[in-house]
């Protein structure tokens, strides 16, 4: 279900911004969405392995969020339609991730980045009755410059975090942006607590060694690291 979701969403969303600002845009915001999302997900659950595209597909949607924004003058009639099945597009998406096994991380990681890359690239050229090419508007440019300023901040934060930080202290409650057990009560349909299994435990030793526990419960104790 989330496969086909992502599917018939990213056919929705990206192969008209594709023919609109070239694959070179897309190819941007899909690979540095994807890196974000993963990261994300690293920091936020570091206990899971996943992989997937997630975060890229998510990118996608969150560049379609930043044209709209960029360009709304340029759809005239259609705003309120494209608003709402962007909305809903998203919405589900983020709603199906809520789902045991799905990495909702890798998705809010790879929306936002998409969307603060597409404010970028994806300023569409606006022409006068006589062809004649206008120039970009002052909140375009602003945003340009924004997206320039924040993507390699926000990667460099993030890797920071990555490796310096620890989530759990300053953000008890994130955990609910990826799995809420549903429906509550005694007898819900699913539970996120078996989630807790699906990534490898380390257990660093004093002696140097360290102790692996796999999600099948078999433990795997490494040589003495030199």
């Amino acid at each position: 279900i989330h496969w086909l979701f992502n599917m018939i969403a990213l056919t929705a969303v990206g192969f008209p911004l594709e023919r609109q600002f070239g694959s070179g845009a897309l190819l941007y915001i899909f690979l540095v969405s994807g890196f974000m999302g993963n990261i994300f997900s690293a920091i936020f659950s570091p206990l899971t392995i996943g992989v997937g595209a997630s975060g890229g597909v998510f990118g996608i949607f969150g560049a379609a969020w930043s044209d709209l924004i960029l360009n709304y003058s340029l759809y005239k009639g259609r705003v309120c339609r494209i608003f709402v099945q962007l909305f809903c597009v998203t919405f589900l998406n983020l709603i199906v991730g809520l789902i045991p096994y799905v990495d909702n991380f890798a998705h809010i990681g790879g929306l936002l980045t998409g969307m603060i890359a597409g404010f970028g690239v994806l300023v569409a050229n606006r022409y006068s009755r006589y062809g004649e090419l206008k120039e970009r508007k002052r909140y375009q440019l602003v945003l340009q410059i924004m997206s320039a300023v924040l993507i390699p901040v926000l990667i460099v934060v993030c890797l920071f975090v990555l490796y310096l930080g620890e989530p759990g202290e300053w953000c008890s409650w994130c955990h609910y942006m990826s799995c809420v057990q549903f429906p509550p009560g005694p007898n819900p349909w699913w539970t996120c607590d078996s989630c807790s299994n699906v990534g490898i435990q380390a257990t660093l030793h004093s002696n140097g060694t360290v102790t692996l526990l796999c999600p099948d419960g078999v433990q795997v104790v490494t040589p003495t690291i030199p």
